[in-house]
């Protein structure tokens, strides 16, 4: 991945950003990011992620997360679990992405829904990456958007394993993609379970078509706008 060498590279010439996810932004959308336990995966393991709620009864998250597992369900706003129906593991043009939606068994009550940005973050933009490293409670860190390539961001922020499928955000809660894997290097500073790179699928500027596509398949599941 040559690409995520020159731009880690690149990262310290970037302009700075406006302004960062702030504590109370991120209390108001936080109820919307599920933390994601899926059990039955293949070798008789529990997967842990994180997801967030762009309908109702409809979660975005990794495809990783739940892939070759039997069940799942997901835990809203640190205080109910709600059993998966059912999943989709999507595609573009015939490539696999690691991207998959969960149909919840019930509707979340009374929890945030996210919106997708309509337009393309820039490079040295900041962006947030939420979600429930470690299986633990929910939380944020901020970092910075070093480039994109393709369908693929990567970020300068400090993450650990559990933010997988968790949404990245820009400063007004909007998401630009989720998270993937990390690259590079482990964190020095917290261990073998961080790394200090993340890379995200990129769904900026594309909400018109993933909410086409997310009300075709789920026409009840509580997606604004449907």
């Amino acid at each position: 991945m040559r690409w995520v060498l020159a731009a880690i590279a690149l990262a310290l010439a970037l302009p700075a950003a406006a302004r960062a996810l702030d504590p109370a932004a991120f209390a108001t959308i936080s109820s919307g990011v599920v933390k994601i336990k899926a059990t039955g995966c293949k070798g008789g393991g529990t997967s842990w992620g994180s997801g967030f709620l762009v309908g109702t009864s409809v979660v975005v998250t990794a495809d990783h997360v739940v892939n070759d597992c039997r069940r799942a369900q997901v835990l809203v706003k640190n205080r109910s679990w709600i059993p998966v129906k059912s999943s989709i593991t999507w595609h573009d043009k015939n490539k696999d992405l690691d991207v998959a939606t969960l149909k919840l068994a019930a509707p979340a009550r009374n929890a945030w829904l996210f919106s997708f940005r309509t337009s393309q973050a820039r490079p040295g933009a900041f962006i947030a990456v939420l979600g429930y490293p470690l299986a633990q409670g929910v939380s944020y860190t901020n970092g910075r958007l070093v480039a994109r390539s393709g369908r693929l961001l990567l970020l300068k922020v400090l993450a650990a394993q559990g933010y997988s499928g968790g949404p990245v955000v820009d400063a007004d809660g909007r998401v630009i993609g989720l998270v993937n894997l990390g690259a590079g290097e482990p964190g020095k500073l917290t261990g073998a379970v961080t790394g200090d790179n993340v890379v995200g699928y990129d769904f900026s500027s594309r909400w018109a078509a993933w909410r086409q596509s997310l009300c075709h398949a789920y026409p009840s599941g509580g997606i604004d706008d449907c």
